[in-house]
């Protein structure tokens, strides 16, 4: 089961036949050797109109987004705006209710590996982490909503994938405080400094590893690396 066909089918299924709108799939599948995204304004996440905002786009040109990824075997990566997805539901019915991370990327072919991310812009990682655990915790709960059904052992959605990470994508403010970052997080990204970049394991449900990658360092979306980030 794809994630596509998960928030499409299943999600909805589990929380009572909520409504799935048209405008609910904010997303784009990318094969770029390096890409950036970034997230919608508060203002624009305040429009009514939601319908208006899937066709803004969240993929951004280098140097402009929140969060940076590579995926130098340019493989295919599904990319779904899960907030937005979230917020499609009717107000108050329980599929909109509790928190959510930002987005979600996923092999699109594979299902090998999927990552949930978040992401920050600010001065102080540190005072986004807390929430930002509690986010990833009600969205790691929302996308395992079949586990309940599967008694017998079978899998269930989130046990196809074999590497799970929850990403936190922090871009400082100033660019003072980016340089002063970037100097300290020299090579942030290698397989052989990983140690630094996972600051929180084992406080995820589901196997999920927590990571977290100041900008610009990119993230890897390639086999080896994930191999490494979850110790698999």
């Amino acid at each position: 089961m794809t994630l596509r066909e998960y928030l499409e089918g299943c999600y909805p299924k589990e929380k009572g036949g909520a409504k799935l709108y048209d405008y609910a799939f904010r997303e784009v599948v990318i094969t770029q050797e390096s890409f950036e995204i970034s997230d919608l304004t508060l203002d624009e996440k305040r429009e009514e109109d939601k319908s208006a905002l899937q066709k803004k786009p969240f993929l951004q040109q280098h140097g402009e987004g929140e969060a940076r990824f590579s995926n130098p075997q340019q493989k295919e990566v599904y990319i779904i705006d899960f907030e937005h997805y979230i917020d499609s539901f009717k107000k108050g019915s329980q599929a909109s209710k509790e928190k959510k991370c930002d987005f979600i990327l996923s092999s699109d072919k594979t299902q090998n590996w999927i990552v949930l991310n978040e992401l920050c812009t600010g001065n102080n990682p540190e005072n986004k982490r807390e929430t930002a655990q509690l986010q990833f915790k009600s969205t790691i709960e929302k996308l395992c909503l079949d586990k309940k059904e599967q008694v017998d052992g079978n899998a269930h959605f989130l046990s196809q994938f074999t590497y799970r990470v929850a990403l936190l994508s922090y871009r400082f403010e100033s660019s003072e405080g980016e340089s002063a970052v970037a100097k300290g997080i020299s090579g942030f990204n290698k397989p052989t400094q990983i140690a630094g970049n996972v600051t929180l394991e084992g406080c995820l449900p589901e196997g999920f590893v927590w990571v977290q990658c100041i900008y610009p360092a990119p993230f890897e979306l390639f086999d080896t690396f994930l191999q490494k980030v979850c110790k698999s």
